[in-house]
């Protein structure tokens, strides 16, 4: 069964992240549903991968003068900006699920799920590079897990009205890159996909509600 949670009255992302790192501590095993929540950011905000570091990956002089926090969240994964115009989740998976008893199978079944979920929007949606859902070769969401014994934290991202320019300017060329990437800018590799937040939203809770 799926629950969704209510999260309105959340504003910044240190609430944010707070919120998914709580929660995902209270879950145990006697709760079997997955939960999910979505959320948006009215203020831009760098977030670092776990083993992420900010040097290496942020344009700190940019984000400084700008005012945007640069915070590290507890999953693996590469150094994102948030803000407006990209939807976020937050999805909590029972370690128990028979698609999601390890880190491969997890992003295999979250992964592919988004894909079936958006296929009425695009047929040529494709996951890419482990967690990345692609359209026509541009990234358009970023993903990533944090495992504990009874729950998995799944989390991403889906930009659809996002300034893409912001992440060029505050963001460095990543560390680590997927190889469909080919050394391509930030320019050259992401990019919004055209349908509104709440069709996208309506897309993906309707495929979760039914799984």
């Amino acid at each position: 069964m799926l629950k969704v949670i209510d999260n309105s009255n959340l504003n910044s992302i240190q609430d944010h992240l707070n919120f998914d790192d709580t929660y995902h501590s209270n879950l145990s095993a006697t709760d079997t549903d997955i939960h999910l929540r979505f959320w948006e950011l009215d203020h831009y905000a760098v977030i670092l991968g776990r083993n992420n570091k900010a040097a290496t990956e942020v344009n700190e002089l940019i984000c400084k003068k700008e005012g945007i926090p640069v915070l590290k969240r507890a999953s693996g994964g590469g150094t994102v900006l948030l803000g407006p115009g990209c939807l976020c989740y937050s999805l909590f998976i029972p370690t128990t699920h028979p698609s999601c008893l390890t880190i491969t199978e997890t992003n295999t079944f979250v992964m592919n799920s988004h894909k079936e979920a958006l296929q009425s929007f695009s047929p040529d949606i494709l996951v890419k590079g482990v967690t990345d859902l692609t359209l026509n070769s541009f990234k358009f969401s970023g993903n990533a897990q944090r495992r504990k014994r009874d729950y998995i934290l799944f989390h991403g991202t889906f930009l659809y009205n996002f300034d893409l320019s912001m992440i060029s300017a505050c963001l460095q060329f990543p560390s680590k890159v997927p190889d469909y990437r080919q050394e391509r800018s930030h320019d050259n590799f992401v990019q919004n996909i055209a349908i509104s937040k709440e069709r996208l939203t309506n897309l993906l809770l309707t495929h979760w509600k039914l799984l």
